[in-house]
């Protein structure tokens, strides 16, 4: 005669609990990291603006090469629109963009409004940039196995804000480090770039 096999086990009403617990800790965790970053941004700039000499771009196409990489392509055409230069990139897959915004208006506003939804969009992951003008940051999506990017980093120093936003897609996976590393080389030749006085 064969051991019978032994029944389902029943979760005593613990299990039930330390889900319950543990789920209700992530959904806590997601909650709390959105709030941080709003209170990390919202009215964290006071007086900053005061102290810039910066004077707004008439053509903010020429303070950037627009570089990003093999894998972006080559710029393949500049518009300016208002505040906005808009960079394509002839990528393998099609046309890639780098969006740049620069005012010197608001600043602190401006950035303090990027950063309202800083880590609260689906599926973008971001960071405080530190050591980047007087405040920064950098959220990136990848989608499609990494062959798609949506990436943006802003930036205040003084009463300067620049915003870039890029948009590529490409074969091969895009590194966020890469990106972020590219976006942050482009704010420092913006900060360089634009007038002053």
């Amino acid at each position: 005669m064969t051991a019978p096999l032994p029944g389902p086990q029943r979760r005593g009403p613990r299990a039930g609990l330390i889900i319950g617990i543990i789920g209700l800790v992530a959904v806590l965790c997601t909650g709390v990291a959105g709030v941080v970053a709003v209170y990390v941004f919202r009215d964290s700039l006071p007086g900053i603006a005061a102290q810039g000499d910066y004077s707004q771009p008439k053509d903010v196409c020429a303070l950037i090469i627009g570089d990003m990489g093999e894998q972006a392509g080559p710029v393949s055409g500049r518009q300016q629109l208002g505040y906005t230069c808009t960079i394509s990139l002839a990528g393998e897959l099609g046309e890639n963009e780098l969006r740049v915004f620069v005012a010197v208006e608001d600043a602190v506003e401006l950035y303090n409004r990027a950063g309202a939804d800083f880590g609260n969009r689906d599926g973008f992951v971001g960071d405080v940039i530190a050591d980047l003008g007087d405040a920064a940051f950098f959220t990136r999506r990848l989608l499609e196995g990494g062959g798609l990017v949506d990436a943006k980093l802003a930036c205040v120093t003084g009463n300067l804000y620049v915003e870039l936003r890029f948009h590529a897609m490409s074969k091969r996976a895009w590194s966020s480090d890469d990106v972020r590393a590219r976006l942050t080389a482009a704010v420092h030749e913006i900060m360089r770039s634009a007038p002053r006085g």
